[in-house]
């Protein structure tokens, strides 16, 4: 999102100015989960990283749709909520330090994909 903004960065319009304003709440959502994070370390509490494991098995794994995502797309059905769930940014963020780990993950469930494209 970073890159679009400094490639428009001479076109301003309410477009990009969202787009500021997601930025800008994206940093101060991380850095509130840096402070949430560093509190709990000092508490005796472990990272997900810490724990060390090879698998994640996900079952119910519809329960996690819905991540955030940006476009620059208006009005198209089937594309959903872009501000997403926080429940399935939580599983985005674990299923990514899986994977940086070297660690497996497996979704699971019997739930079709219906509601929106996004899903997929």
């Amino acid at each position: 999102a970073e890159e679009y903004l400094r490639h428009c960065e001479d076109n301003k319009d309410d477009s990009v100015k969202k787009m500021e304003k997601k930025v800008e709440s994206l940093r101060a959502k991380i850095t509130r989960l840096h402070e949430t994070a560093n509190q709990a370390r000092d508490d005796g509490c472990m990272n997900f990283n810490e724990v060390g494991f090879d698998l994640l098995m996900v079952d119910e794994s519809h329960n996690y749709k819905n991540v955030p995502y940006f476009t620059g797309l208006q009005n198209v059905r089937g594309l959903g909520n872009p501000e997403g769930s926080q429940k399935a940014e939580n599983m985005m963020i674990k299923v990514s330090n899986c994977r940086t780990a070297g660690a497996g993950v497996i979704f699971m469930t019997g739930t079709p994909i219906s509601n929106t494209v996004a899903e997929m």
